[in-house]
């Protein structure tokens, strides 16, 4: 069998000894190095999936992989490998909004809010209605101290998924930020409602009762 009928049925051992001896007969095949590197990935070998990677996009300039290593980069806390990656993705792709997420997100890790903020603003204008995507929005609004904005993505969050208690409790995170104590205990049972066995709202809620020093709350 070939080595892509090794992956597809899932025989990855099989696939990583057959993509090798293609590598080692044909060193100049980028699509034997990516291949590696996906069953590298399946396998949990995430340092010889990058290195295979590496070498299939020095091979071959067409970004084809850019996308999959970017985001392997940045699960493997490489994130400069990771921007590097993603925008050279996106210069082919600039209409995936995913990928615009995952670059803010190594932004964000290096510290680059701005860049952050811009690539998250661009990913929701392309998919408005992924809630989570504004949550993540508000937070690097709120890391950057711009509670204003954070507020406001936060509550479009929570508009288009009401019922899930994370973005309240994101909100009623900045909330106490500001001071705000009342308005965030507002969205905190709220989110009890939604969520009452939820450990994350229990501890928000105690966190509120030992800043106000009543523990019977």
């Amino acid at each position: 069998l070939t080595a892509r009928a090794h992956t597809l049925r899932g025989d990855f051992s099989l696939a990583s000894e057959a993509y090798r001896l293609a590598v080692a007969r044909a060193p100049e095949l980028a699509d034997a190095h990516a291949g590696l590197a996906a069953v590298h990935a399946e396998l949990g070998r995430a340092d010889r999936a990058l290195e295979a990677y590496r070498r299939a996009v020095e091979l071959d300039d067409s970004h084809r992989w850019s996308r999959t290593y970017g985001q392997l980069a940045l699960e493997a806390g490489q994130v400069d490998e990771a921007i590097e990656a993603l925008e050279a993705h996106l210069q082919s792709a600039p209409g995936d909004a995913s990928a615009k997420r995952d670059l803010a997100r190594a932004y964000a890790a290096n510290g680059d809010t701005d860049a952050a903020i811009e690539a998250l603003r661009s990913a929701v204008s392309l998919s408005p209605e992924r809630a989570e995507w504004h949550m993540e929005l508000g937070d690097v609004y709120r890391r950057r101290g711009d509670s204003e904005q954070a507020h406001a993505a936060y509550r479009r969050a929570t508009e288009l998924e009401p019922d899930d208690s994370r973005f309240r409790l994101a909100e009623a995170r900045a909330l106490l930020d500001d001071g705000a104590v009342g308005a965030a205990r507002e969205q905190i049972e709220a989110a009890r409602k939604s969520a009452p066995d939820s450990r994350d709202v229990a501890l928000m809620i105690g966190r509120i009762a030992l800043d106000e020093g009543d523990l019977e709350s």
